[in-house]
């Protein structure tokens, strides 16, 4: 389901690109911003999400994701679980509006169970490795999909993400984002601000 999901994304910003690409050959995909915002779990745990991207050449730039939800339970019961992504991204293929990249870097997730009597902690770095592509389809809209692997607990987990953003202005957009970790199958919305 999936790799279903992921192929008709690509599909769909692809031909949306290739229809657009003579009326919005300026256009560029965005990599300089910071974000913050809501972030639901789908078994009904809810927190924040914090970004951060900035360009260091017209190639390479740097991200930073970090979400974490906490779901109160029934007697005094709480989990938090936080998941941090740090990358390094270079971008393979760029044309008018549309950019294909890869990123890759190190990964944190940190879980804590909280009862009355007793607390658990794990907390693990690994690393993180995507592909994606990221489309400026009008001045106003832009699509990004990625999909790839993170390794953490000694245990390699498949990772995709699908974001949608709509922009105000050229300085401030909202980001609509659905992403898929281990157990953080999470929807997110977001502010953005470009600088």
């Amino acid at each position: 389901m999936k790799q279903l999901l992921a192929s008709s994304a690509l599909a769909s910003m692809v031909l949306f690109s290739n229809v657009a690409l003579a009326q919005n050959a300026d256009e560029k995909p965005n990599y300089d911003f910071i974000g913050a915002g809501y972030a639901h779990e789908s078994s009904y745990n809810d927190g924040y999400l914090l970004e951060f991207e900035k360009s260091l050449t017209d190639r390479f730039f740097i991200s930073a994701d970090y979400r974490s939800l906490e779901n109160d339970g029934e007697g005094n019961v709480d989990l938090n679980n936080k998941l941090l992504f740090a990358d390094v991204g270079y971008k393979v293929f760029q044309y008018n509006m549309l950019d294909v990249y890869a990123k890759a870097g190190v990964a944190n997730y940190k879980s804590e169970l909280t009862m009355p009597q007793n607390s658990f902690d794990n907390d693990d770095t690994g690393w993180h490795a995507a592909i994606g592509a990221r489309a400026r389809i009008t001045s106003w809209f832009e699509v990004d999909f990625n999909i790839g692997m993170a390794d953490v607990f000694d245990n390699t987990q498949d990772t995709m993400r699908i974001t949608t953003r709509f922009y105000a202005t050229d300085k401030l957009s909202v980001a609509l984002q659905a992403d898929s970790f281990d157990a953080f199958d999470t929807l997110g919305l977001s502010v953005r601000y470009s600088f």
